[in-house]
């Protein structure tokens, strides 16, 4: 009899638990679905850097992105800075030499544009830094060696870009990267130029067929 009150409160836990978890990913999907009706992100240009004295990565992320429709909000997903100190922090927001105001409130950046038309391109340009705690893995590999691993499934980009984060969000990206001149730099698509910057190298890779985020 006790093993099969047992039997009942886990099975009765397991349904509420994916009750929950089907509530939560559709308000998520609807939330995502606004987006997707308004914008459509076309090129991503991320500019980080990265260095050994600690975790904390730079970035300049640009944009490009055709609205659907007239806006005067844009909204982004960003992880904000956590109690440990991790995430990251929004420093500037512009459109072309123009400064925008933005919020950055519950995981969201909140960009306030000039009013948008339908079928019109913009490029956003966001300038911010922090500390990832997911999405960029930053560790040593098995020969004790520090690397940065970008590991950005389903939604994880987040914690170290400014995206709209969903994977059925595809567009085209560029990486450019400067690392200390030790490291190797691979990222997705064609490898456009690599120089040497003082004691760092700079990596540029680019590709031509969209890719979720």
């Amino acid at each position: 009899m006790k093993n099969r009150f047992s039997f009942r409160l886990i099975h009765l836990l397991f349904v509420v638990f994916f009750f929950q978890l089907f509530i939560s990913q559709k308000s998520i999907a609807q939330n995502f679905l606004k987006r997707f009706e308004s914008i459509d992100v076309k090129n991503y240009v991320f500019h980080i850097s990265v260095n050994d004295s600690s975790n904390e990565i730079i970035g300049k992320a640009i944009i490009n992105i055709q609205f659907k429709k007239p806006l005067t909000t844009l909204q982004l997903d960003l992880k904000n800075i956590n109690s440990d100190g991790n995430g990251m922090q929004v420093d500037e927001v512009s459109d072309g030499n123009i400064k925008l105001d933005f919020s950055h409130e519950n995981d969201q950046l909140l960009l306030f544009i000039d009013s948008t038309k339908t079928e019109e391109l913009r490029n956003y340009v966001i300038k911010y830094h922090g500390i990832p705690s997911d999405g960029l893995i930053i560790g040593e590999n098995k020969f004790g060696e520090r690397v940065f691993f970008g590991d950005n499934w389903p939604n994880r980009a987040q914690h170290w870009l400014p995206t709209v984060d969903h994977p059925s969000d595809k567009a085209t990206l560029e990486f450019i990267v400067q690392a200390p001149s030790h490291y190797q730099v691979v990222a997705n698509g064609l490898l456009i130029e690599e120089s040497n910057y003082k004691e760092t190298i700079i990596s540029h890779w680019k590709t031509n067929i969209p890719l979720p985020t």
